[in-house]
């Protein structure tokens, strides 16, 4: 979502699992967590998360202003 946002990646929600497909998901995120995991709804419903929650969206904002 970051390199997406940051526009290094310039790919839409649902071609996400296929940004992961040479990259070990469960090595960068954990045991069981798949490329398939990582689709359109989930990302949304992340972005989502962060946005309706306050202070998500607070430590959010501070990190991505930080990469910047």
């Amino acid at each position: 979502m970051v390199l997406n946002g940051l526009g290094f990646v310039g790919q839409r929600l649902y071609l996400f699992p296929d940004f992961f497909k040479n990259i070990s998901t469960e090595r960068l995120f954990g045991d069981g967590i798949t490329k398939e995991d990582l689709n359109q709804y989930a990302i949304g419903e992340t972005l989502d998360r962060i946005i309706n929650n306050p202070s998500k969206r607070k430590k959010w904002l501070d990190f991505y202003l930080k990469l910047l």
